[in-house]
């Protein structure tokens, strides 16, 4: 009897999750669109797209992702760390470190460099931004949610 309880809870936890995650895979249903578009990045001159001559869908997606990262309470180091492959050492801050955390902050802020020009992130590190972000914002409602419905399973 309590082997078909088990079951049941593993069956309605599945189902509360597969349910949780159709409702929310909607707001990330244009993860595919940034994806797709990475093949589009480099103009007929071979340069990256600058943002001063990006589309205004581009700008607007620019914009989203700088904004998030100037929110209070965002780890930027974290995507940092992510974007430039470097590998954090607990208990350390390695050059490596320091560098990747001040480009990054660089380029969210368009600090200028030596010759007067704003520092910022190219198209293709602004959409890997932008999917890391939706990665990382799905896997924390999920994680949520599992964690909500474990605790009214354990409450029966």
């Amino acid at each position: 009897m309590e082997s078909v309880r088990e079951h049941v809870r593993d069956y309605l936890l599945k189902e509360r999750i597969k349910g949780f995650v159709r409702e929310n895979i909607s707001n990330y249903d244009d993860f595919a669109e940034f994806e797709a578009e990475g093949a589009e990045e480099k103009k007929a001159d071979g340069r990256e797209a600058d943002f001063k001559n990006e589309t205004d869908k581009e700008l607007a997606r620019r914009d989203q992702v700088e904004t998030f990262f100037k929110r209070p309470g965002v780890n930027n180091a974290a995507y940092a760390y992510e974007l430039y492959h470097v590998k954090p050492q607990q208990g350390k801050d390695t050059n490596k470190m320091k560098n990747a955390r001040k480009k990054f902050s660089d380029n969210v802020n368009h600090a200028k460099n030596q010759y007067g020009y704003p520092y910022s992130f190219s198209s293709a590190e602004v959409n890997r931004l932008r999917s890391m972000i939706s990665n990382n914002e799905l896997s924390e409602a999920i994680s949520r949610s599992v964690e909500k419905t474990l605790n009214e399973l354990r409450e029966k």
